[in-house]
C-alpha cells in the first residue's frame, strides 16, 4: 500500500470559516462586534470592542478556524480489502471509498478536520497494518461443490462472512475458484471451516459406486446365502445391487452415502483380494504338493505280501492312515507285481520301509509297529542292558 507523504488541505473562504466557527455567538460572548471590511482578501473583516476583548477574540477565532480547516489523506487500500473496512473509522474521521463495483479502485482517501490530525494518523497505522496483514486465498472446493460452499439461500457464505470478518467471493461462471480475502490469521480460519463444512455435506450425498471386481468374484462379494452382503450393508448402512444403470460395466454398486459407500466398497474389494490370495496360495500349496509326490514299490518277497498287509488289511490301512499316503494291492495270481504307495515322497519312503519291515519280522496277526521317538541316550531306560527288557 502506498501513501502520498504530505496531507492535502482544501482552504475554504474566509466567510464560510466564520459560519463553521460560529463567529457571531463567540463575538457576542466576548464583548465585540464584527463589521465587514471591504475589498480586503487579508482581513474580510474588522473586530470593534475593548483591546483586551478584540485580542482574545481574535485569538479564539484563529484557533478554531485552523481546527476546523478539513484534511483529506489519500491512500491506497486493495479492492478486496475495502468491504471489511468502516466507513466511519472514529468520530470526525471517515473513510472514502469508490463507489461504483463495476469500475472498482484502490484510491480511497482518510477526511477529518486539521484538530483531528493526530487520531487520523493513528487511524492511517491501524489500515496500514491491516492491510500488511491481509491476504486472499481459495479454498480447495471443486466447482461441482459450489452449491454446498454458498448454501441454502447463501446463508453459509454469509455464516462465513459474518464469523471470520472476510470477504467470500464466488464466480459466476463456476469455473474459476472461490476467493476468501481478509486478515491473515481469518482467512485461514474460514478456509479451513468452509471445507470441513463442504466436506460435510458431499459425504452425506446418496452416490452409486462401483465395486471393481472380476465378475467370477461376484460370489465371494455376496457370500453364501447372501451373508456377507448383508454384513456390509447392517455395518454402513448401504445397499449393494448387482445391476445398475449408471455402472453396467460392473458386476456390483454400493448405494448409499458418499463417506459410507466409500468404506463399504473397499471392505468389500478387501475381502474379495484376501480370499483370492488365500485360494492362490491353496492353488500353489497343491502344485508344490503335487510336484513333490511319488509312487514307491513295496520290495517283500512274493510270499511275505501277507503279512505286510495284515489280516484284512489292517496293517496297510494303519500305515496309510498315519502317514497320509495311498497305498495300492497287487492283483491276485500275477507274477511280479508289488504293492504300490503314493504320496509325499518323503511320506512315502517312511510307509515303504515300515511296511518292509513288518513284513520280514516275527510280528502276531494282529500287532503291527509304531516307531517309538527317543533320544539315543534313553534308549538303554527302554531296552534295558544288553536289551534285556526288548526281549
Amino acid at each position: 500500500m502506498s501513501y502520498r507523504p504530505k496531507p492535502v488541505v482544501k482552504e475554504p473562504s474566509g466567510q464560510t470559516l466564520l459560519k463553521q466557527a460560529n463567529a457571531g455567538k463567540a463575538a457576542e460572548n466576548f464583548g465585540v462586534k464584527l463589521r465587514p471590511h471591504a475589498g480586503n482578501l487579508v482581513a474580510p473583516f474588522l473586530v470593534k470592542g475593548k483591546q483586551e476583548a478584540a485580542q482574545a477574540f481574535i485569538q479564539h477565532m484563529e484557533a478554531c478556524i485552523c481546527g476546523n480547516r478539513p484534511l483529506r489523506m489519500p491512500l491506497q487500500i486493495p479492492v478486496d480489502l475495502q468491504p471489511l473496512l468502516k466507513t466511519k473509522q472514529a468520530l470526525g474521521i471517515w473513510l472514502k471509498m469508490p463507489l461504483r463495483e463495476d469500475d472498482p479502485s484502490e484510491s480511497c482517501a482518510l477526511i477529518c478536520k486539521e484538530k483531528d490530525r493526530a487520531l487520523m494518523l493513528k487511524k492511517l497505522a491501524d489500515i496500514e497494518g491491516q492491510v500488511r496483514s491481509s491476504e486472499s486465498a481459495s479454498p480447495d472446493i471443486a466447482p461441482t461443490h459450489y452449491g454446498e460452499a454458498i448454501g441454502k439461500g447463501a446463508a453459509r457464505i454469509s455464516y462465513i462472512r459474518e464469523k471470520y470478518g472476510v470477504r467470500v467471493n464466488v464466480p459466476k461462471d463456476r469455473e474459476s475458484p472461490i476467493v476468501v480475502s481478509g486478515l491473515s490469521a481469518n482467512v485461514r480460519g474460514a478456509i479451513k471451516e468452509l471445507e470441513e463444512l463442504v466436506q460435510q455435506d458431499v459425504l452425506q450425498q446418496c452416490v452409486v459406486l462401483p465395486v471393481e471386481i472380476l465378475p467370477e468374484d461376484i460370489g465371494i462379494a455376496i457370500g453364501k446365502s447372501g451373508c456377507h452382503a448383508s454384513k456390509v450393508q447392517e455395518e454402513f448402512g448401504v445397499k449393494l445391487r448387482t445391476h445398475s444403470r449408471e455402472h453396467p460395466e460392473w458386476p456390483l454398486v454400493v448405494e448409499g452415502p458418499l463417506g459410507a459407500a466409500e468404506k463399504a466398497v473397499a471392505s468389500i474389494q478387501l475381502q474379495v483380494a484376501e480370499r483370492r490370495r488365500r485360494n492362490e496360495e491353496f492353488a500353489e500349496e497343491q502344485r508344490r504338493r503335487e510336484e513333490l509326490k511319488g509312487t514307491i514299490p513295496v520290495c517283500v518277497e512274493p510270499g511275505r505280501i501277507g503279512k505286510a498287509i495284515g489280516k484284512s488289511g489292517f496293517r496297510i490301512r494303519h500305515v496309510a492312515q498315519r502317514h497320509g499316503v495311498t497305498i495300492q494291492l497287487p492283483e491276485r495270481n500275477k507274477p511280479g507285481v508289488q504293492i504300490l504307495v503314493t504320496g509325499l515322497k518323503e511320506n512315502a519312503r517312511a510307509a515303504v520301509a515300515e511296511l518292509e519291515l513288518m513284513a520280514n519280522l516275527k510280528l502276531r496277526p494282529e500287532h503291527v509297529l509304531v516307531p517309538l521317538h527317543i533320544r539315543r541316550e534313553e534308549h538303554i531306560l527302554v531296552l534295558g542292558p544288553e536289551g534285556s527288557m526288548a526281549a
